[in-house]
């Protein structure tokens, strides 16, 4: 078993950055699994809502959105920016949240 990164990428699919709708949501989808995998040789995706608010004053806005999260050795922490900007680019979003977590992993 060796340590490796489990990396979290999460991306809003409902509203793009302007507050306008993701068009195309399924292409969109199926070019960031391609990119991903191509990438990190595996991804694995889970759709979800997320909620968030301008600010405490505001209302609250629920949005689609999708996880995607991958396993990756130290020496492939410098794509995981790279794609986030993919990613973000792509889904015309203001940001992409990415979170990485010590994990110790092996393939069994």
């Amino acid at each position: 078993m060796s340590k490796r990164y489990e990396i979290k990428f999460y991306i809003g699919t409902g509203f793009d950055a302007n507050g306008n709708p993701v068009g195309d949501v399924d292409r969109k989808l199926n070019a960031a699994t391609s990119k991903l995998t191509a990438a990190f040789q595996g991804v694995t995706r889970y759709d979800h809502t997320g909620y968030w608010a301008e600010n405490a004053a505001t209302s609250v806005v629920a949005e689609s959105g999708v996880t995607f999260v991958t396993v990756v050795d130290f020496d492939a922490l410098p794509e995981v920016t790279v794609i986030a900007h993919y990613l973000r680019d792509l889904f015309n979003q203001n940001c992409v949240l990415v979170t990485r977590s010590e994990v110790f992993a092996e393939f069994i």
